[in-house]
């Protein structure tokens, strides 16, 4: 089964390849195949050979290079919409393309400018991928899916931070020979413009209401189980009206963060299930609610706190204004580096840069 999905998987991104890039003489027609042998035919095509989607200064984009990019977001597309999948697959491979090309073309005039960093800027940013994913294993479990080795990923941090390096080094943040460490270096944003910027979008900067509470979870996946949850979900509701602890039935019954006693963090109100948005706004702070039905589960919850709306500081909003603005700049001078480069540029397809935009 596994093989089989693999197998479907990569025949429609080949399809798509075939669709996307220019026609050329035999397997690639540019036209998507219309028999399972065409298809097979295509499919061994592709997986066989060094295909090429773009070429910028004489380097390959290759076929395999934008597979490796997006297999796990095709194979969530078709999981999600089987029938209508392909035009935002068709998009994405665009999207890809056009991304590596970038990619290669900034490599390019950092590698011509002699720039490099250190293998502990690298090590930091596995470091840190690795943290987000809780540990080692999910880490390379997760970029296995990718078709991603460690090593695959390591040099795509490095160019990263030498398209970085390159890029502060043109605004005159860095001197391109620096050893410094380039994650610890943000382009300059003056204290008058974060003032002006927080002047002009005082309405922006909120601390939306919030809501601390406790859930109970109780999930089903047919109808023989929902009504099971409904009759445990109603002997819980009497429990609690009997003087019972919310944190102990949650802990002995609840699906989900069980072991933390049902406790949540405190999360925005608008962002909830709108019938529990709609308890929350009329209850108080101690009280539990009545059982609630929601997508494959009931959930009963106790609301713990609440905050309300308020307007936040300069002092609160000035250091999320410093990096909001420091990434524009830097961005804003990425773009224009793109711009100058393309004009020296060996390209092809010679409008991949004007026809492929992303959306």
């Amino acid at each position: 089964m596994v093989k089989l999905t693999i197998y479907f998987i990569t025949a429609a991104i080949c399809a798509i390849c075939g669709a996307f890039v220019h026609a050329e003489e035999g397997m690639n027609s540019g036209k998507p195949p219309e028999t399972g042998k065409e298809l097979q035919e295509r499919l061994e095509y592709f997986e066989q050979s060094n295909h090429k989607v773009a070429v910028i200064n004489g380097e390959y984009v290759t076929y395999m290079d934008v597979r490796k990019r997006i297999e796990v977001a095709v194979r969530m597309y078709m999981q999600e919409d089987p029938v209508n999948y392909v035009q935002k697959a068709n998009q994405l491979f665009a999207n890809t393309v056009l991304e590596l090309s970038r990619r290669k073309l900034l490599t390019q005039a950092a590698d011509k400018e002699g720039i490099s960093v250190s293998k502990e800027d690298v090590d930091e940013l596995v470091n840190k991928k690795v943290k987000e994913l809780n540990g080692y294993e999910n880490f390379i479990e997760a970029i296995a899916q990718q078709g991603k080795t460690e090593q695959d990923v390591r040099k795509e941090f490095e160019t990263d931070l030498k398209v970085r390096k390159l890029v502060l080094s043109r605004m005159g943040n860095i001197p391109k020979d620096s050893s410094a460490s380039i994650l610890k270096i943000d382009v300059y944003v003056s204290p008058q413009e974060i003032k002006d910027y927080y002047k002009a979008n005082e309405g922006k900067f909120v601390d939306k209401k919030k809501a601390k509470m406790r859930y109970i979870v109780l999930k089903f996946t047919n109808d023989e189980e929902k009504k099971s949850a409904r009759e445990l979900g109603e002997s819980i509701i009497r429990q609690l009206n009997d003087g019972v602890d919310f944190a102990a039935l949650a802990k002995l019954y609840s699906d989900f963060k069980a072991e933390e006693s049902g406790e949540r963090d405190w999360i925005v109100v608008d962002t909830f299930f709108p019938e529990i948005r709609i308890k929350v706004e009329k209850m108080n702070v101690g009280e539990h609610s009545d059982l609630i039905e929601t997508d494959g589960s009931y959930r009963i919850f106790k609301l713990e706190g609440i905050t309300e709306e308020r307007k936040k500081s300069f002092v609160e909003s000035e250091d999320s204004i410093k990096i909001m603005l420091s990434n524009k700049k830097y961005e804003e001078a990425l773009a224009e580096m793109c711009s100058h480069l393309l004009k020296g540029a060996v390209i092809w397809p010679e409008d991949l840069f004007s026809r492929n935009r992303k959306k």
